[in-house]
């Protein structure tokens, strides 16, 4: 009698073990399936994340080309402008050394004349 309680006692114990390791594996398996996913969501991220980084580092280097682009633009027009504010310089000294030069010619002739 005592032997088959014993062995009903191990059976029940080896049921018992043996659903307890198909739950575990089960639950193993869930935690796997789990971390996996976690993965993927991570990696879908951190692609996602790539992707905007990128897109920053694209308008950024769209914004330093333009600034290029409008210094130079910007550099050259000044250029022309000061180039024609010297020709303006110097055409008006021009003038202005006409201008006293006839003056003084005018007053020469009249100092000759007054002599005369």
């Amino acid at each position: 009698m005592k032997k088959i309680v014993a062995v009903l006692l191990l059976s029940l114990v080896w049921a018992n073990a043996n659903e307890i390791k198909e739950i575990s594996s089960t639950q193993k398996s869930k935690k796997i399936e789990l971390k996996k996913e976690i993965k993927a969501e991570k990696k879908s991220e951190s692609r996602e994340a790539r992707k905007a980084r990128e897109a920053r580092k694209d308008k950024k280097r769209e914004v330093r080309e333009t600034r290029k682009e409008d210094k130079t633009e910007n550099r050259y027009e000044r250029w022309t402008q000061s180039q024609e504010k010297k020709k303006e310089r110097k055409l008006k000294q021009e003038e202005n050394k006409q201008e006293k030069w006839s003056e003084s010619k005018k007053s020469r002739e009249a100092r000759k004349k007054a002599k005369i």
